[in-house]
């Protein structure tokens, strides 16, 4: 093997409006959309007596999640949204071992956005974390103090 490469794109929208909840649950709608395009490309090259592949990835990946909610005529809507691309070249030895090492250098660029509105759509939140770890901690609670 010499050489492979190859392209993809993936559009998801999912609105399930029936099919998830009744008029008497508390959501009122859910959206889920992804958009993911990219191509990798696997050249083959010898150093000493060892093959050692070149990978060179590049993606962009975006995706959302809407949720309304309404009950005793309180409610809101939340929206998370996460972009994510990588573009270049991956040292193939890096792709093993740790699954987070391998994350962290499959994902070099990523933001997680949530934003919080009320229900007459008025924002009341809304914040961007530059990484997974950031949106993770920001929403763990602390632990209790003795």
């Amino acid at each position: 093997m010499e050489e492979i490469s190859g392209d993809a794109s993936l559009k998801i929208e999912i609105n399930p409006t029936t099919a998830l909840y009744s008029s008497e649950s508390a959501i009122k709608d859910l959206r889920f959309k992804t958009n993911a395009t990219g191509n990798a490309k696997i050249v083959s090259t010898s150093e000493g007596n060892a093959e050692l592949p070149k990978i060179t990835l590049n993606y962009t990946e975006s995706l959302s999640i809407g949720l309304s909610f309404s009950k005793n005529e309180k409610g809101g809507k939340f929206i998370l949204t996460e972009n994510a691309k990588h573009s270049g070249d991956i040292d193939a030895s890096a792709l093993e071992g740790d699954p987070s090492t391998v994350v962290n250098n499959l994902i070099t660029e990523i933001t997680i956005s949530l934003k919080v509105y009320n229900d007459a759509n008025e924002q009341k939140f809304s914040k961007t974390y530059n990484s997974i770890d950031d949106f993770i901690t920001a929403f763990t609670p602390e632990e209790p103090l003795e």
